[in-house]
């Protein structure tokens, strides 16, 4: 065997310091003294992903219908005691991190530093935030609310459902993956041990939600973490249900590299986004812009060969090496169509970070990234801005993107162009706060995730199951749909106190005309839409600055449903920049003395309705069904569709835009901490 050169020259030329391995004691001790309780007759051996061996056996249940309906226990806590406890669980999960790092690096390959330094403070701040909840919200009808983790699903997604449904007093069922089980049961014990007995968490790798949508017990909520189009989940029952179904997936995301990047820091910040597992979602593809991609590629070559790449227990690697599948990383590289594939070690036999530069793209396919693709990263060049763009708005995930760039002028114009409702800019990828919400966009999901819209998430049941679309588009319905498409394009870049203005005016005449007797009831409700919630605030935190802004869905369908209701979600949806196409008497009337496209009217049928839910450009539609006279559709026939209660609209027509930027850490006081 070789001597290894530890003198400082060779350590200085080559990075490669003695390797340091933390020990994984905490995890072995609650092993030993941890009850996991048997749920059916079969169980699954839950294996250390460092050294393969076996951590413990878990009980999966053979008939999670029954298991769901029998052990639920409604929580009676007072409003006091629930904030209270809310406090102190943030500190027991921060008093418990060591342990719940060993446990994500001994069963996901999570580096144990990114767990403690990245995911357990944004834990904590989650659930001190809805601490205060209980003392603000009275919640008399408390519901059953179900979460489906996968085991993919970052752990920082546990502050997106747990907290606020501790917060509301729901009761709680947890679906873990069998890899993510050992964390999400250390945080059911934690809350158990200081009064919160709500929480049941059940081990299952099939997450089939029919088991759930078809129970006897009242749902109020399924949170799925988890691609909602998987074949997995293409099967739910056929009859009406109140179960509502919100879901957030994992995709990777885009980030771009404009020419006048640091891109010292910007090949940093791509080799963090790209191999750490922690955040909500990887960055999976690159635009660089053409002039400087060569000198990108070099950088990024040079940085990965010198990367530490080992296990999630060792201190000084950058890299955990078991964060994605060997046989995953090999099927991508397969099937890549690409011009170079890059890896630092000519070994096939290990994972290792991989580049594929250039490639085929293909209605957004070469950059459509799924966390099975091997953490592979792919990189594509560019020439302006309008082709970059296009190019991250191609991609079927609209949660996120990473934009780097020195030009304060140039990141307003992507930031707006952009289809994604959370943008990082240069160093700031992962940064989240707990009152932020996100509101995921295309396929990365459907509803409000954090803040208080992700609170009210949880409580207000409405109808998840919309009309099937059978045919094929009408095609006046297509064309209204277009229509409403191009005037929108306009229609929401005039300000709102023009829209506000010429609004009142048309609807004056139409309401004195149709409710004369009380026309004032519907002004005074219609001013008071005008002036609502609005999301819309400018922070600092914890050194970034946060803008959120709303912004408009697009296009958005109003069936015929109530007067008040028709037009109370009428004017707001126009009021809020959206393009509005209705079945009801309001957009027969009013559509015409608007701006072309603005506001359409389609008929009152069947066929028109199904010609509308089958639509991509419709992103919301308001309406309640009449069962007999159109069947109920599977939840993924409707994936782009938000079907809700008429009183619940208000923050449906809009998303909430979180744009972070670094403004370094001297904006930070810390007390003489």
């Amino acid at each position: 065997m070789s001597k290894r050169d530890t003198s400082v020259k060779h350590i200085f030329d080559h990075m490669n310091y003695r390797d340091c391995i933390e020990k994984m004691d905490k995890l072995d001790e609650w092993l030993k003294t941890t009850f996991f309780p048997t749920l059916g007759p079969n169980s699954i051996d839950v294996n250390d992903v460092i050294n393969k061996q076996k951590l413990c056996s878990v009980s999966i249940p053979e008939n999670i219908d029954q298991l769901v309906d029998s052990i639920l226990e409604p929580d009676d806590l007072d409003r006091q005691k629930r904030s209270m406890l809310l406090e102190k669980l943030a500190t027991s999960v921060e008093q418990n991190s060591e342990l719940l790092a060993q446990i994500e690096a001994a069963t996901r390959g999570i580096l144990l530093r990114d767990t403690k330094q990245k995911v357990v403070p944004i834990l904590k701040e989650y659930f001190i935030y809805y601490s205060t909840f209980p003392l603000q919200y009275s919640i008399d009808d408390k519901k059953t609310v179900v979460g489906v983790f996968s085991n993919e699903t970052p752990l920082i997604n546990v502050g997106l459902f747990i907290a606020p449904a501790l917060a509301s007093g729901c009761r709680i069922i947890v679906q873990a993956g069998t890899k993510i089980f050992l964390a999400l049961h250390l945080i059911k014990e934690l809350a158990a041990s200081i009064g919160f007995h709500s929480i049941t968490v059940i081990p299952s790798d099939d997450n089939h939600l029919s088991t759930y949508i078809g129970s006897s017990v009242e749902l109020s909520v399924v949170v799925l973490f988890d691609d909602l189009l998987d074949k997995k989940y293409s099967t739910v029952p056929d009859e009406k249900t109140n179960t509502r179904i919100v879901y957030l997936t994992n995709y990777r995301i885009p980030a771009i590299i404009f020419d006048d990047a640091d891109l010292h820091a910007a090949t940093e910040g791509i080799i963090s986004a790209a191999w750490s597992k922690w955040a909500h979602s990887s960055v999976g593809t690159v635009f660089v812009q053409e002039s400087i991609l060569d000198q990108f590629l070099d950088m990024l070559k040079k940085k990965l060969s010198h990367l530490k790449v080992g296990p999630s227990n060792e201190k000084l690697a950058d890299i955990s090496q078991c964060i994605s599948d060997l046989s995953c990383l090999k099927k991508t590289l397969e099937s890549s169509l690409c011009m170079e594939k890059f890896q630092v070690l000519k070994n096939d036999d290990i994972w290792q970070p991989t580049l594929i530069l250039g490639g085929k793209v293909d209605d957004g396919q070469a950059f459509s990234s799924t966390e099975d693709d091997g953490q592979v990263l792919t990189v594509l060049s560019f020439r302006s801005i309008e082709e970059a763009i296009s190019m991250a708005n191609s991609s079927k995930q609209g949660l996120a993107a990473s934009v780097w760039s020195e030009n304060l002028c140039l990141i307003n114009e992507v930031v707006r162009k952009l289809k994604v409702t959370n943008i990082w800019i240069n160093g700031t990828y992962g940064t989240t706060a707990a009152n932020v919400t996100f509101t995921p966009l295309k396929g990365s999901g459907v509803g409000n995730f954090g803040g208080v819209e992700g609170f009210f998430e949880l409580l207000s049941p409405y109808d998840a199951f919309i009309p099937k679309a059978e045919n094929d588009s009408d095609k006046n319905i297509s064309s209204a749909i277009g229509a409403a498409k191009k005037g929108q394009e306009c229609w929401g870049k005039i300000s709102k106190i023009k829209k506000k203005l010429l609004l009142l005016a048309k609807l004056k005449d139409l309401l004195n005309k149709h409710f004369s007797s009380n026309a004032e009831d519907y002004y005074s409700i219609i001013y008071r839409y005008f002036n609502g919630r609005d999301s819309s605030f400018a922070t600092t935190q914890s050194g970034f600055d946060l803008v959120s802004y709303q912004e408009p869905r697009g296009v958005v369908a109003v069936g015929n449903i109530q007067d008040k209701h028709a037009i109370y979600v009428t004017v707001r949806a126009l009021y809020e920049g959206n393009a509005v196409i209705s079945q009801h008497w309001i957009a027969k009337e009013l559509g015409p003395l608007l701006p072309d496209g603005v506001l359409k009217y389609i008929p009152d049928t069947a066929e028109a309705t199904r010609a509308v839910e089958s639509h991509n450009d419709v992103q919301v539609f308001f309406g309640s069904w009449n069962a007999e006279m159109l069947p109920p559709s599977h939840v993924t026939d409707s994936s782009n569709i938000q079907s809700i209660l008429e009183e619940e609209f208000y923050n449906k027509v809009s998303v909430v835009k979180n744009v972070w930027c670094d403004v370094g850490k001297s904006s930070l006081c810390n007390f003489g901490e």
